[in-house]
């Protein structure tokens, strides 16, 4: 470990700036002072949650999902003296919590997550290639919100037989880095907005010459049309149906592998004119065992380069996406509702605030997956989650000497964690494990659990 890795986790505990020690090797404490500073967030005078506290607070939220807030704060000063400075040594109450995250917004740990995102990008470039190529998927998906009239009115919710889902759910479109697992972009609407209208505003963040994996939702002429004039690539898998865009097959290149283009639908042209009128791609159809024969729609032209067989086997890597949530929101949140704020500033805030636990997380597994000389999607998330909360206590405690050995045990202990090599031939049909319940719908969880009592007349 370089000397300015030591450095940084040995201030840490000497400053006065308040960190989470197992976690400031990735997570720079001055790229929370900047994200302040860029928002106008950054505290004016002493207080007993100052802004750069509450920054962590956000943070440590998502790696402690089964403590509440204030015992997770509590934790997260005990090991820099922070408590002192509240009366009685006690963590402030939820009052003032909450005042304290107004006061932080939602604005100033997007900005942190964005400037974390692009160092990770940065650090770990080598991890996302494929045959030169940065590969990323790109996929969307919904976390609940608690159910409150203000999260409903912003996020809204799905309709159901029932009449309405239960909690209003806020939407997401993610980036990820297809085999680090890192969020390198994301987008958050409320439930009505589309993924691909979210996906939209990622255009920006999408560089020339990415490959991007995606599935049937994003095969839209519009939005396909919409990388190309970014010079970037996609490996999608067609729809099908009788009103799907049916590509014409020009050149054969192989068995199963041929030369296409796809006009632009006329829906499509009446709404864009700007829209190309043909799009040149390359058609490759396979069947997996179990699943019906199915098309994968890309613009890598070159069998040679790009042999058939491979795309089949890169497009299943789309399925990272799927796992990279699963670990979001089943591991890391653990509960059936995501977020506990009832705002949906707090909400957002939130959010970016598990993409940056998140992001944290993947990235010490990135380092040790490196060092171990394996991928970083071979070592199990489970199993490093726990090691990492266990360092977090472990650390809060430690000298500032012996900080930069417990985090390379802290490295040895997550290397340690390598999984079995996958089975490719493992089927995975969608099905749920429990049928909808028959009870009664509830109104509302606010004010649950008591049965009011009937007055006599």
């Amino acid at each position: 470990m370089g000397a300015g890795l030591g450095g940084r986790l040995a201030s840490v505990q000497r400053s006065s700036t308040f960190t989470v020690e197992a976690l400031a090797s990735v997570l720079d404490p001055k790229w929370i002072a900047e994200a302040l500073e860029a928002t106008k967030t950054a505290s004016k005078r002493v207080r007993a949650l100052p802004a750069t506290l509450v920054m962590w607070l956000v943070v440590a939220m998502s790696l402690h999902r089964g403590q509440s807030i204030q015992n997770v704060l509590f934790q997260l000063a005990k090991g820099l003296g922070m408590k002192v400075r509240w009366k009685g040594g006690k963590a402030p109450k939820s009052p003032s919590v909450t005042k304290a995250r107004d006061r932080l917004g939602f604005e100033s740990v997007r900005h942190l997550f964005r400037t974390l995102a692009g160092k990770l990008q940065e650090r770990h470039a080598e991890a996302h290639l494929w045959k030169g190529l940065p590969t990323y998927a790109l996929d969307g998906t919904c976390f609940l919100a608690p159910d409150t009239k203000e999260n409903d009115a912003w996020f809204g919710r799905p309709k159901s037989w029932r009449g309405k889902s239960a909690f209003p759910q806020l939407r997401a479109v993610v980036l990820l880095g297809a085999w680090s697992h890192i969020a390198l972009a994301v987008v958050f609407g409320p439930y009505s907005t589309g993924e691909l209208t979210l996906a939209g505003y990622l255009l920006p963040q999408i560089d020339a010459g990415a490959l991007l994996l995606m599935d049937r939702g994003y095969y839209s002429f519009a939005w396909m049309a919409s990388l190309l004039a970014k010079n970037a690539h996609f490996l999608i898998r067609a729809k099908t149906g009788k009103t799907a865009m049916r590509p014409k097959k020009r050149t054969r290149l192989g068995p199963r592998d041929w030369l296409a283009d796809l006009d632009v639908p006329h829906s499509a042209w009446t709404k864009d004119k700007t829209l190309p009128r043909t799009v040149r791609v390359r058609v490759v159809t396979y069947q997996k065992r179990g699943f019906q024969p199915a098309e994968l729609v890309t613009t890598l032209l070159d069998p040679v380069a790009y042999p058939a067989d491979e795309l089949v086997l890169l497009y299943h890597g789309r399925w990272e996406a799927e796992l990279g949530y699963d670990e979001l929101k089943t591991h890391l949140l653990h509960e059936t509702v995501a977020f506990r704020s009832k705002k949906p500033a707090r909400v957002l805030q939130e959010a970016y605030g598990l993409l940056i636990a998140y992001n944290v997380v993947r990235a010490l597994m990135a380092r040790a997956a490196e060092a171990a000389g394996v991928e970083p999607r071979r070592l199990s998330f489970v199993d490093c989650l726990e090691r990492i909360r266990h360092a977090l206590v472990r650390m809060a405690s430690a000298t500032a000497r012996r900080l930069p050995s417990l985090y390379e045990e802290l490295l040895a202990e997550l290397a340690a964690t390598v999984l079995r090599a996958r089975r490719p031939d493992r089927v995975y049909p969608r099905a749920v494990k429990i049928k909808m319940s028959n009870f009664p719908l509830k109104a509302n969880q606010v004010g649950r659990g008591r049965v009011p009592r009937k007055r006599s007349a």
